[in-house]
């Protein structure tokens, strides 16, 4: 399982602004707006400056920089998320190169909860390109039905963890953290290419 450390720094980031933000390579400040580094044996984000991003930006070792790129991709079918077996709303799949498999993680309030994916979901997944570690598969489906997909970043995908984890209020979430998720799907749409 996915260590929480990026979700704990996200939360503990949101009840404390004002705390000066270090680099988790070298110490140098950040800015609130930052890259992310991937531990790919540690399964974890790093919150890095410009220069130590810049060092892991094309690497394929251990140290991976998250690219800020969004791709939208074409939503899956009734049949196709049939087959990733998607129980709720939101749920994002990555490939992890240290499992050698698919994972697919479901955000929730009480933080990300793994489930692993069966070959035949494997298989769906394999159509779209998802670079391994770095990248992963975001699926929202609405209510009605309809279904978005993007190619994210893997800290972005935290980001949705978090949001859930810190807003999230009785039984069906509440409006704080519909909008917590809405907001950030929305800058996706923004940022992203087809």
């Amino acid at each position: 399982m996915i260590e929480l450390d990026a979700l704990q720094r996200y939360a503990r980031r949101a009840s404390t602004r004002h705390a000066p933000l270090a680099c988790e390579l070298c110490m140098a400040p950040i800015a609130e707006e930052h890259r992310h580094v991937f531990d790919v044996a540690d399964r974890k984000l790093l919150c890095t400056c410009q220069a130590c991003t810049l060092v892991f930006d094309h690497d394929t070792g251990r140290l991976r920089a998250v690219s800020p790129d969004v791709r939208i991709v074409a939503a899956f079918d009734i049949e196709q998320r049939a087959t990733l077996r998607v129980p709720v709303g939101l749920a994002f799949f990555t490939r992890s190169s240290s499992l050698g498999r698919w994972v697919a993680i479901f955000p929730s309030p009480a933080g990300p909860t793994e489930a692993e994916v069966e070959e035949d979901a494997a298989r769906v997944l394999e159509e779209r390109v998802v670079r391994d570690d770095i990248e992963a598969l975001l699926v929202r489906t609405q209510r009605s039905g309809e279904s978005e997909c993007f190619v994210t970043p893997i800290d972005v995908c935290y980001e949705c963890v978090a949001a859930l984890r810190t807003t999230w209020k009785g039984i069906g979430g509440g409006d704080e953290a519909h909008h917590a998720i809405d907001a950030i799907i929305d800058r996706l749409r923004a940022r992203g290419r087809s």
